[in-house]
């Protein structure tokens, strides 16, 4: 669901929600569904792994992240 109201990237980066995060789609703010406990195993196995074998990179666990211009996710 989005919100009705158009909102700068700025204002979505400096956002934060007590429910959870949303991602920015082309000026609207979309709430995200909800992942699994699947997802959520594959993500800290991941980051775990990364962490371990390669000391030199930052590991996070759902950043926000810019997909495209326009679009930001996590």
């Amino acid at each position: 669901m989005s919100t009705a109201a158009l909102v700068s990237v700025d204002e979505y980066l400096r956002t934060s929600y007590p429910d959870g995060d949303r991602e920015y789609v082309d000026t609207r703010i979309v709430e995200l569904a909800m992942p699994d406990l699947f997802h959520s195993e594959t993500q800290t196995s991941m980051a775990v792994c990364l962490r371990i074998n390669c000391g030199q990179f930052w590991v996070g666990i759902a950043p926000r992240t810019r997909v495209r211009p326009g679009r930001f996710g996590w």
